[in-house]
């Protein structure tokens, strides 16, 4: 294409005035209206997209960039620390924002700083996570505190499944991702790589344990991780306590060679959209 070469080469940096003088120098037939125009437009795609600072940048890739049909050359927003990958078409001098697939797909942005306030402000409530011996409110605690903090959940807020239940329905979500697994048919194995698993602040930890001679109903908890090992949670029988716990996981799972009731978790879910 003749614009080829005046746009530049793959990931060469263009402010949008050189852009859009680009643009009209190679087709001839932008105005300085037209160039004002494109110019607040990507201004515009700029606000949508939230960032702090965005530069345009062409893509000459023969499978990407300069993709001619019908008039239209391709460009992408290069955005700091922003996932979606968010495409400009111009044909005309119009601009006009497409989403690709991969960005649409995403679930909302979830800030892992604010969900970690809000799970410390719950840790910290004097009564509202106490509960009788047997009642834990775990369920309830993940569910206030994922859903506050702007997490998309497969279920009503403030109506949370027990547990174990928990455990299927992330499974059938897509905008999480299952990055633990225990394996029940070898349970010390799962333990001992369980000792080498990194949990990542968010992360949705889940114990579905199956029946056992000293636990016939089996054991169902959940917690939030907090740290590589640290989970934060509701239901802790901890006697003058306010009914929350934050610990070393090691205290629920045990370790190899000491292991606890509970073991290394069942799952551990991640949301697929966690931001700083």
């Amino acid at each position: 294409m003749s614009g080829e070469q005046d746009i530049g080469k793959a990931g060469d940096q263009i402010s949008g005035d050189q852009l859009a003088s680009d643009a009209a120098k190679s087709e001839g037939r932008f105005t300085d209206g037209d160039k004002q125009d494109v110019w607040n437009k990507t201004q515009e795609g700029h606000k949508l997209g939230e960032h702090e600072s965005a530069t345009m940048t062409a893509l000459t890739e023969a499978d990407r960039a300069q993709v001619q049909t019908g008039g239209y050359e391709k460009f992408e927003i290069v955005g700091l620390d922003e996932p979606e990958n968010v495409q400009l078409a111009m044909k005309e001098g119009e601009l006009i924002q497409e989403v690709t697939d991969s960005a649409a797909a995403l679930p909302p942005r979830v800030s892992t700083r604010k969900m970690m306030e809000i799970a410390k402000r719950e840790h910290n409530h004097p009564t509202r996570w106490k509960s009788p011996e047997g009642q834990g409110k775990c369920n309830k605690f993940l569910d206030k505190v994922a859903h506050e903090a702007g997490m998309k959940l497969p279920w009503k807020p403030g109506v949370p499944p027990r547990s174990f239940q928990m455990n299927e329905l992330l499974a059938k979500d897509t905008d999480f991702e299952k990055v633990w697994n225990t394996d029940y048919s070898d349970e010390s194995l799962s333990l001992e790589n369980f000792q080498y698993f990194e949990m990542q602040p968010g992360d949705l930890v889940i114990w579905k344990v199956p029946p056992s001679k000293d636990y016939p109903g089996g054991i169902s908890h959940s917690a939030i991780a907090t740290d590589k090992r640290k989970i934060i949670y509701a239901g802790s029988q901890v006697e003058g306590g306010n009914g929350c716990g934050h610990c070393d996981v090691k205290y629920f799972s045990g370790e190899p060679g000491a292991p606890k009731s509970y073991g290394s978790p069942s799952t551990i879910f991640r949301y697929r959209n966690m931001v700083k």
